[in-house]
């Protein structure tokens, strides 16, 4: 059975915000200690591309290029006459101005309602390659090289594209109009036309994918609190994204012990010697052994050879180390006859481990750094939540794009 909620009589707002906390918690400390993260990342592009883990809410892929489309229309009034800089200054005077509108209302995953002007990281930088991947942005250029040639070379005119001798535009001509007030009038809901357009770019551009697909399911399908639950849904998957999201769950839960053991370790070498961490963790790896015993006939099908040459197709590169290591956790937990939390009391897994962190983090390595060893909090511990691979937040888009789209 999938995870999910009943339902009584919320409104579907109300649904949306009791999903969006329960997703928060969540994705508390993802942090990646012990260094798989190629491997993560590279499930995570299969199955919800141009999604990343800082994003909030779908209608940011609006909100930047029409923006942006403002800011070109500027560059080309003033002729030339242009720095880098006054682009660069424009463009953060634009989305500042955003938040501040945004902040008038009473919405959900506004980025920077709390730092305002001081915010550091702009949503422009947040969504930029997400607009790549959803071929909504047509420019190949990183932000700060787009900047750059806004101010050497100027905005395409409003007809790029038309005709062959054209200038390409560096944004999807199809884009939807921005709001007759935008920014002064504007909120997190997408209208219609809106949502058909975000559905449309995803589904052309990365139809096989879970977040292609589910577009083209029922809404209750986004609501799910794992994304491998889908498969108990009775939704209909391509063969290729069903097999991602098996060895999405297989990777989750059999590295998700590691980090407990990690963790574990690191309650016990603690100087404030808390006997209710050293606990805290044996009874989160004792319900992570439970988990895994009842997993047992999954683990024996999984194919660990295709699970690789699916992690390649988009990290064809990953570090020889990162295999290895893998490879090795992976071999003496499904190999192993005792019970998974045994592991734990396995010097030679604490080797490997003790080991990965070191080569990944060396001098920053907290088995063997006193000072970061001392601040280290038990109570949260580091890096605890499992992978979910961008779940948290390509449901909440899917949310959003199904609530526009109205009833089906």
């Amino acid at each position: 059975m999938p995870s999910s909620f009943s339902w009584l009589d919320y409104s579907v707002t109300e649904r949306r915000r009791v999903l969006d906390v329960v997703r928060s918690l969540r994705e508390r400390d993802t942090r990646d200690e012990l260094g798989v993260a190629t491997v993560r990342d590279a499930l995570s592009d299969l199955l919800t591309p141009g999604v990343s883990t800082i994003q909030t809410r779908v209608r940011y892929f609006l909100f930047v290029p029409w923006l942006y489309l403002e800011l070109e229309t500027q560059v080309r009034k003033r002729a030339g006459h242009i720095t880098k800089e006054w682009v660069e200054r424009r463009a953060r005077d634009g989305e500042i101005n955003l938040i501040e509108h945004l902040k008038q209302g009473d919405e959900l995953g506004v980025i920077g309602s709390s730092a305002g002007r001081r915010l550091q990281r702009m949503p422009s930088s947040v969504y930029w390659n997400g607009l790549h991947e959803w071929g909504i942005r047509l420019c190949p250029w990183p932000l700060d090289a787009y900047h750059h040639h806004l101010a050497i070379a100027g905005a395409p005119p409003p007809s790029a594209g038309a005709s062959p001798d054209a200038p390409m535009p560096n944004w999807h001509p199809g884009l939807p109009p921005a709001p007759e007030h935008f920014p002064e009038e504007v909120n997190m809901q997408l209208r219609p036309e809106e949502a058909e357009y975000l559905r449309d770019r995803i589904l052309l551009k990365h139809p096989g994918s879970l977040l292609g697909q589910l577009l083209l399911a029922s809404p209750q399908a986004a609501e799910c609190l794992w994304p491998w639950d889908v498969l108990t849904t009775g939704v209909s998957l391509s063969p290729d994204a069903a097999n991602t999201l098996r060895h999405a769950r297989e990777f989750s839960l059999a590295m998700h012990g590691a980090v407990l053991i990690y963790n574990l370790m690191l309650a016990e070498a603690a100087p404030a010697k808390r006997e209710d961490w050293v606990e805290k963790y044996r009874a989160l790896l004792t319900d992570w052994a439970e988990e895994v015993t009842q997993q047992a006939e999954i683990f024996a099908r999984w194919d660990r050879e295709d699970f690789w040459r699916t992690v390649h197709r988009t990290r064809p590169h990953v570090p020889e180390r990162t295999r290895l290591f893998v490879d090795a956790w992976l071999n003496r937990l499904l190999s192993s006859t005792s019970a998974p939390d045994a592991l734990a009391e396995d010097d030679s897994i604490r080797d490997l481990i003790d080991n990965r962190e070191r080569a990944i983090k060396r001098a920053q390595a907290r088995l063997h750094n006193f000072r970061l060893l001392e601040a280290w909090n038990g109570d949260t511990g580091s890096g605890t939540a499992r992978m979910s691979f961008r779940w948290a937040q390509a449901s909440r888009h899917l949310a959003d794009i199904h609530f526009g789209l109205g009833p089906s």
